[in-house]
């Protein structure tokens, strides 16, 4: 199920000075989501994964730009973000997937949480600038300095969820009869709070936490059924400060055809770790994953000989640092960390053919050869290695036909697309299981 609300809105002012314009534009967005999926696939319980969470954001952004009949043209602005947000992901797991009985103890079916309070701030000024240096040569250019805090309390850890009302057993497991959860009942931040209240209650107020990793290892043992919460700690914090702009050489040939080379340089903040099954491995909660920097080059053409007939074709390098990527065999567990290096180089060009006024025909391909350039020495990950998901070749065709009947159209279209093989891991050793087939 997907269950999202959503209300929001915006307010923009525009003033004309003469020289520029001013806009101002104010946004507020209220989102509450609950999501669950069952992800195996099976007649049985083992992994159902669930979302609770609440957003609010509030944006403001204020520009000022030029005229644009000069032949030099400007944008200044500034931008004002924070979004609060209260996530719950919590995932029942069947620790019992065989469905064998699992005695009178009930910690079989269990759920993993976290619980995230994260305040998001972004602040951030900019400025764009074209200039035309002749009637052909023009040159663009930009920066943007932008500071990003987040901030957040994060509590992870394990509650019981049995499908039968189970008595606890064990030296630590003093709870009487827990009441059997159906599976068709969604698992939200109110389920979870209950049931710590609840293991509170029967410890005299007390909830066990630091359990000795493994984390499994504590709640199984000897079908004690203890559960609680990994210790809060300090709150979680994460700022950066960082530049990052464009600058752009495009020349125009004729008037219908131009070059172009482009120089970019961006990047995707961290984040905080917020895997429930975190509270399952002991170890890796609230690791946190950094930021990644790309810096962009690429060389192009784009021509349009004729109404009927545009061809564009460019070509780009990529060289990523700190790239943010999912690996399942860390030491903490499976999560998201910094591949120090990688490189992407590509080709791609398109052509748009209009041999009659109500046929058009599409072609695009593209060619990428991508590669880990420094793995950091981090376990899962090879030097040399291509990246996830990127197919080396890809294409693309379409045919399409307007037939006008009457006052009525008819529009027939058929397409073709081929994507290559693909590797779905960054190891070697792997290839040979992880390998995606080539799609058409």
């Amino acid at each position: 199920q997907a269950n999202i609300d959503t209300i929001g809105g915006t307010f923009r002012i525009d003033h004309d000075f003469g020289f520029a314009n001013l806009t101002s534009i104010t946004a507020y967005d209220d989102v509450k989501a609950q999501i669950a999926d069952e992800t195996l696939g099976t007649i049985g319980l083992q992994f159902v994964p669930f979302q609770d969470s609440k957003h609010k954001s509030f944006q403001q952004e204020i520009r000022l730009v030029s005229d644009d009949a000069n032949a030099f043209r400007w944008i200044v602005g500034g931008y004002y973000f924070r979004e609060d947000l209260e996530q719950g992901i919590n995932v029942r797991q069947d620790q019992n997937p065989l469905n064998s009985n699992p005695g009178p103890g009930f910690g079989v079916q269990v759920v993993a949480f976290n619980q995230l309070n994260q305040i998001d701030e972004d602040i951030s000024v900019f400025a764009q600038a074209d200039y035309d240096v002749s009637d052909r040569l023009t040159i663009s250019g930009g920066l943007r300095y932008t500071n990003n805090v987040k901030t957040a309390e994060s509590i992870f850890g394990v509650v019981p969820a049995p499908i039968n009302d189970r008595a606890g057993v064990g030296p630590n497991a003093n709870l009487g009869v827990v009441p059997g959860v159906p599976l068709t009942q969604f698992i939200g931040t109110d389920f979870v709070q209950q049931q710590l209240a609840a293991f509170q209650a029967a410890q005299g107020g007390v909830i066990r936490r630091n359990l000795p990793p493994p984390f499994l290892a504590a709640i199984f043992s000897n079908e004690a059924t203890v559960f609680g919460a990994v210790p809060d700690g300090p709150e979680l914090r994460q700022e950066i400060n960082r530049l990052s702009g464009d600058l752009t050489l495009k020349y125009e040939l004729s008037d219908d055809t131009n070059i172009f080379a482009r120089y970019a340089r961006g990047f995707k903040s961290g984040a905080f770790d917020t895997r429930a099954l975190a509270a399952l491995q002991g170890t890796g909660a609230n690791l946190p994953v950094g930021p990644e920097t790309l810096n962009a080059y690429e060389i192009g053409l784009k021509s349009a000989p004729s109404r009927d007939l545009q061809f564009n074709v460019s070509t780009f390098y990529y060289d990523q640092q700190d790239l943010q990527v999912f690996s399942v065999v860390q030491p903490e567990g499976p999560r998201f960390v910094n591949l120090p290096a990688s490189e992407v180089f590509g080709v791609e060009a398109d052509v748009i053919w209009k041999p009659l006024d109500n046929t058009t025909i599409m072609l695009a391909g593209g060619y990428l050869d991508t590669k880990i350039t420094d793995s950091g020495g981090l376990p899962g990950f090879d030097n040399g290695h291509v990246l996830e998901n990127a197919a080396k070749f890809s294409f693309g065709a379409s045919a399409s036909q307007n037939i006008f009947l009457g006052d009525n159209r008819l529009n027939l279209d058929a397409s073709f697309r081929y994507i290559g093989a693909q590797q779905d891991n960054l190891t070697f050793a792997e290839d040979i299981l992880s390998r995606k087939p080539v799609q058409t």
